[in-house]
């Protein structure tokens, strides 16, 4: 479990799959203590995860008097609102417009905030705040994915918007808010299951499953140290997966195809090459999953026979 830093410059991760999440109402239609201002467009700025290189944003100011005079001198903007199931709960994303605050950043700062409210008595709590440097680039801005049905967590995204320069493995981050608690926990390049009871996500070099509803439930190290944790698939029945590994980033170099079985989570390299060397891949078979490879050329792979085949047009 990791708690995040507030300003951070981008570099990491798309959203999570495979779960209907709860969409968002253009309007509150629950009781709100937040006022909505006028939209305006979102700022070009820059903040990442948990696993993002941690480059302050350049100011002469305290973060704590940059958000103090965004949050006295700019009107919030609510972006998005998220009632939980049982109604108890609204989520929202609330938006302090671009402003120049310290003179040392003539662009401009912008804060969102993500704030939780309990609708019985409207007593809310800020659950996540970013400080954005509106010149910036990368991935930014907060957005709500989902409530888990019982309304006991409620899942997110400090990157919404952008993404990082350079090449390599990219997933936007996802993060959990445990209304019961109080704690936030972060799941990086995180991968939900078919069947939307478990989560698949590197911690490093270690990859990690989470019940989506609850704690940890296993870990696992990939085979080989050393090399670069890339895509994770799971298998149709949520039984198993498969990642790939790379010795390299632009080119990937030598590439490795991983299984895991949930039943003892050993890993085992089924498939290593580097003519072609494989970026992405997603399992929709029982037994056969369908690579890419650095060129976008399309592959499948039978992990019985152990069969790889170029499909038609690559």
């Amino acid at each position: 479990m990791k708690r995040f830093p507030r300003i951070l410059m981008a570099t990491v991760l798309l959203g999570a799959a495979g779960c209907a999440p709860s969409r968002p109402s253009a309007s509150p239609s629950l009781p709100t203590t937040v006022p909505i201002a006028s939209p305006t467009p979102s700022p070009a700025a820059a903040v990442g995860g948990a696993d993002s290189p941690t480059e302050p944003v350049p100011t002469s100011l305290p973060t704590q008097d940059i958000e103090s005079a965004l949050l006295t001198r700019v009107p919030p903007r609510l972006f998005a609102s998220y009632p939980s199931p049982d109604s108890n709960w609204q989520a929202q994303v609330v938006i302090y417009d671009c402003t120049v605050v310290d003179p040392e950043v003539p662009d401009g700062n912008s804060l969102e905030q993500l704030r939780l409210i309990r609708i019985v008595d409207a007593s809310q709590r800020t659950v996540h705040s970013q400080l954005l440097y509106c010149g910036g680039l990368g991935a930014f801005g907060l957005e709500g994915l989902f409530w888990t049905e019982d309304s006991h967590y409620f899942y997110y995204t400090d990157a919404r918007e952008g993404g990082p320069d350079g090449c390599g493995y990219w997933r936007r981050p996802l993060l959990r808010f445990d209304v019961l608690d109080g704690s936030t926990d972060e799941f990086g390049a995180g991968t939900i299951s078919p069947d939307g009871t478990k989560i698949a996500a590197w911690n490093g070099e270690k990859l990690e499953l989470w019940d989506l509803t609850g704690g940890q439930t296993g870990a696992t190290a990939i085979p080989l140290t050393g090399l670069n944790p890339g895509v994770i698939a799971w298998s149709p029945d949520s039984r198993s997966l498969v990642y790939l590994l790379s010795e390299g980033f632009c080119p990937l170099g030598k590439t490795h195809l991983v299984r895991v079985a949930l039943a003892d989570l050993a890993p085992s390299i089924v498939l290593s090459s580097e003519g072609p060397s494989f970026a992405d891949v997603t399992w929709d078979k029982p037994n056969q999953v369908t690579l890419h490879d650095e060129q976008g050329g399309g592959w499948t792979y039978d992990l019985i026979t152990g069969e790889l085949v170029a499909t038609a047009g690559s």
